[in-house]
């Protein structure tokens, strides 16, 4: 008798032993509580067939919603680390232009300043005053009408 009552009293502390690890588990918060999911509806209408087979059971639901984001994060990652690339290679092709055109500039403010003489000395020449004459046929204005009226 005292072996069967040893037995049930050994029986009785796993019994209460295993409820409370289950306990434990069932109170256990995890990372993956406060991973933000899609909504339930977005994930069955999104997602491949392969994460929405099986999913009468909470538990095999979660893994597959958690798979899925998964891929979803591993997907935008490389996209976002391609867009990446392209940004680098843009701003590449936009430093090599704005050097370019730094380069024609300094060569227009070069151009310019070499003929300042030049503009000086034309400045000069209009400013000289220029021989009068009662002649209008030897102005060149008039020159120009001579020419426009005989044409015509």
């Amino acid at each position: 008798m005292d072996e069967k009552y040893v037995g049930l009293q050994n029986t009785m502390y796993e019994k209460r032993h295993i409820l409370e690890e289950i306990l434990k588990c069932q109170q256990l918060r995890s990372v993956y509580q406060h991973v933000e999911l899609l909504p339930l509806e977005s994930f069955e209408a999104s997602a491949p067939d392969r994460y929405r087979q099986g999913n009468d059971n909470p538990h095999t639901l979660m893994i597959h919603r958690l798979l899925f984001e998964k891929d979803e994060r591993t997907s935008l990652q490389e996209q976002e680390e391609r867009l990446a690339l392209v940004r680098q290679e843009l701003i590449k092709e936009n430093r090599k232009g704005q050097d370019k055109l730094d380069r024609y500039d300094k060569l227009l403010d070069d151009f310019v300043l070499a003929t300042a003489p030049l503009e000086d000395a034309l400045k000069d020449d209009q400013t000289k005053p220029e021989m009068e004459t009662d002649d209008p046929a030897a102005q060149p204005d008039a020159v120009m009408m001579d020419v426009d009226t005989e044409e015509a």
